[in-house]
């Protein structure tokens, strides 16, 4: 039987490439609209 594989090892390729999708996004909202971009990071829920 072959061992599982564990979810430390499987992680890092899965959070790398939600890392660059994220990247992507946010060039391209800074593009849009920087104030998109800051509402995202700060929403108005938290009082900025």
């Amino acid at each position: 039987m072959a061992p599982a594989v564990p979810a430390e090892k499987a992680a890092p390729a899965e959070i790398a490439s939600v890392i660059a999708v994220d990247t992507i996004n946010i060039r391209t909202s800074l593009r849009i609209s920087p104030t998109v971009y800051v509402r995202l990071i700060c929403p108005p829920e938290l009082g900025y």
